[in-house]
């Protein structure tokens, strides 16, 4: 059993790397909405589709990744603070990363064999199709090239050091964004920034190499490791992981592809752009989620179930205010923000971005707390399972949908089935999980932000009544109103005030370090 001094470790590594995460966030934010402003101008609707369909297609190359990331992210997590569990460390890392290496090889080969097919594959739009291709086959080199150094990444976030990886990551964000920019002023093009880009990401993965070799001095590539024991050890949870790195893949990036080969390059666009502010939901409201799979782990390896009951139902508490308090002030004023941003007046867009608004709610409030400490206690299977069914249901929806509504279409797709998993699978799974009745679970974790949200969106719609030309000033005004209220609000009814003093309390211990 841990000691106290353990737990407030546990804790503190949690706070800060939460608070570095909403700071990369805030980074990307800002990248996100010049970078876009930038690649839509500077690409046109052609370009910058393909480039989104380029990170689409390209996302699938976890599906070879087998759930290893996950599993080094759980066995480092473990502890190498000992000579057998660092032997033990090094075993797992020489297998994972000699898997790594091997997919690399799959995916050049991969990569090269779509190119040559392109055109057949994808309805490209007119132009040099060679061009297309050659863009296709070097971002292809460089995502092959960049993804045996994803396992630092994971290894950095079973250290407990998600706040060190945040920083690199920050540096990396920075540097896309004033790259992309210099690029498109010196005359570049998509193959200039598809070549920059897997460039940037190389060196950020070296930098976090680097780090983990100065805080693990013994980390070792060992030909041991590459035994059919050590395979079999980590097969059970990498398996069930892999499998749901498949079906969000399916969920998350077929939406894309289907919308490619159905409807076209154009229909893409207008995904992207209709997304584009639930994406930004999702990176606000997911950042304590992100780091609480180490401690979860550590704790149920650890035998402390109460404990572990305990962060579970705090974590769910958070996801729930984040997500009810973004979810209003993103509907409220998601019409604004595009006018304003990408000066878009599309129905067909908000009504995706709405669409996919409450289907990122509802992944925030009713799965992915349960999501991360299931699958880190043992329950990794059913979550699996779940989240395979959701997949499948995805896939067929929006292929039924899409010829009929089109990039909404594929939006509904995504929703209804995620709305039925989240609802009646995973709201009782995670009830059940913490030793809560249904009743008692709802009223301890949801019931009390009802009346912030509401009141919350009372003042907006005033806002909305009031103003008939929005601007940046004005929408940023009425953000700030709802970020004072809201928190307010909500922040009283939803948290005990044992749990108000002790966050307050460790927040100050941090600060004063």
């Amino acid at each position: 059993m841990a000691g106290a001094a353990e737990h407030s470790a546990l804790t503190g590594a949690i706070l800060k790397g939460t608070a570095t995460n909403y700071l990369r966030v805030a980074v990307k934010l800002v990248k996100t909405v010049m970078l876009t402003r930038i690649l839509q101008y500077h690409l046109g609707v052609d370009f910058y589709g393909y480039w989104t369909l380029l990170w689409a297609v390209f996302g699938y190359a976890t599906l070879l990744e087998f759930g290893f990331g996950r599993t080094m992210q759980k066995y480092t997590a473990e502890g190498v603070d000992t000579p057998e569990r660092l032997l033990s460390f090094n075993r797992i890392f020489s297998a994972v990363l000699a898997s790594y290496l091997g997919i690399a090889l799959a995916l050049l080969a991969i990569s090269a064999l779509l190119a040559v097919n392109l055109e057949s594959v994808f309805r490209l739009p007119e132009g040099d199709t060679g061009y297309y291709r050659t863009v296709f086959w070097v971002f292809g080199i460089g995502c092959a090239v960049v993804f045996p150094t994803g396992i630092c990444t994971e290894i950095l976030a079973g250290m407990h050091k998600i706040h060190w990886r945040n920083w690199v990551i920050i540096l990396n964000q920075l540097l896309e964004l004033a790259g992309i920019w210099l690029t498109f002023r010196l005359g570049g093009s998509l193959l200039a920034i598809a070549v920059f880009t897997c460039a940037n990401n190389l060196f950020s993965n070296i930098v976090m190499a680097a780090t983990i070799r100065r805080r693990i001095p013994g980390i070792r590539f060992t030909f041991s490791g590459l035994s059919v024991a050590t395979f079999r050890r980590i097969a059970d949870f990498s398996v069930f992981s892999y499998l749901m790195s498949i079906a969000a893949l399916v969920i998350f990036r077929t939406d894309r592809v289907v919308l490619g080969v159905c409807s076209g390059i154009a229909a893409v666009a207008v995904y992207q752009f209709g997304t584009r502010i639930p994406e930004l939901f999702q990176y606000f409201t997911g950042q304590l989620t992100e780091t609480m799979g180490p401690t979860a782990s550590r704790l149920y390896l650890r035998g402390e179930h109460e404990e572990l009951r305990r962060y579970m139902l705090i974590a769910s508490k958070v996801n729930v205010f984040l997500g009810a308090g973004a979810l209003v002030g993103a509907g409220f004023l998601a019409a604004p923000i595009l006018k304003a941003w990408l000066d878009l007046d599309s129905a067909e867009v908000l009504n995706i971005t709405y669409v996919m608004l409450f289907s990122g709610f509802l992944s925030v409030a009713f799965r992915d707390t349960a999501n991360v400490f299931m699958q880190m206690s043992g329950r990794h299977r059913i979550i699996a399972v779940s989240v395979i069914f959701e997949a499948v249901f995805n896939l067929g929806l929006s292929l039924a949908l899409v010829f009929r509504y089109h990039a909404l279409g594929v939006a509904i797709g995504t929703l209804i089935p995620n709305a039925l998993l989240a609802l009646f699978v995973m709201f009782p799974l995670a009830a059940g999980h913490m030793k809560l009745g249904l009743w008692e679970y709802f009223t301890r974790v949801y019931l009390p932000v009802i009346p912030a949200a509401l009141l919350t969106a009372l003042a907006l719609w005033g806002f909305r009544h009031f103003i008939s030309e929005w601007n940046w000033p004005l929408i940023l005004t009425a953000a700030a109103v709802a970020g004072i209220l809201y928190p307010a609000a909500a922040g009283m009814l939803l948290f005990t005030a044992a749990e108000r003093r002790a966050l307050l309390d460790r927040c100050r211990s941090l600060a004063a370090r």
